[in-house]
């Protein structure tokens, strides 16, 4: 149950980022290319492709940890 509400929130926080951190993310971690592979895939630089990825980590974490540990008073939607 723990493994499939984690699966849950990592999909809803996924669907939240913007359309080139998605589909970064989902071509690392998904499609287990490295960045340099996904970097050419989409037509970007490495280097871009560090900062947006390092963004969308940034992004994720926020969006579970909200979820995980909402404000005091607000209501987790589900």
């Amino acid at each position: 149950a723990l493994v499939a509400e984690w699966r849950r929130q990592i999909c809803q926080a996924l669907e939240q980022l913007p359309e080139a951190e998605r589909r970064l993310v989902y071509k690392v971690y998904f499609e287990g290319l490295n960045l340099s592979e996904a970097a050419e895939q989409m037509g970007i630089s490495r280097s871009w492709a560090c900062r947006l990825h390092q963004r969308a980590i940034q992004t994720l974490r926020h969006f579970i940890q909200r979820d995980m540990n909402p404000p005091t008073g607000e209501r987790v939607i589900r």
